[in-house]
């Protein structure tokens, strides 16, 4: 049996390869901004963006003038990349404990040290 998991993978995949040579990647998310930009919320509003790893999105919602996100991701190399990328936008890291499974039930939260957020909020 394998001890290779979930986390490994995605370790793997955001050590390994560039964003040109994984299939989600967009530089322009435009199908994630016009969701949220049609909810109309304030630039205040609690955001978070769940498997984020390296994406955009979290560049073009702070471009937009959003200041609460949240980026939640297993691979401590994605959100490190994401934080490079951001510079002096990222703030607090703080990171999913490695090989340290968290589910919350709705309504709960997870605990603090699960989530790293971005922006002034």
């Amino acid at each position: 049996m394998s001890n290779y998991t979930h986390k490994d993978h995605w370790e793997n995949v955001y050590e390994t390869k560039s964003p040109d040579q994984v299939s989600w990647t967009q530089d322009v998310p435009l199908t994630s901004l016009n969701f949220i930009q049609s909810f109309g919320l304030d630039k205040k509003a609690k955001i978070i963006d769940i498997g984020g790893g390296d994406s955009h999105l979290v560049d073009h919602l702070l471009s937009d003038g959003y200041t609460n996100i949240t980026v939640l991701d297993i691979s401590q190399t994605a959100i490190a990349k994401a934080k490079a990328r951001l510079g002096d936008q990222a703030h607090a890291r703080r990171q999913l404990d490695p090989g340290h499974r968290r589910r919350a039930p709705l309504g709960r939260r997870l605990p603090p040290h699960s989530l790293t957020r971005v922006g002034r909020g």
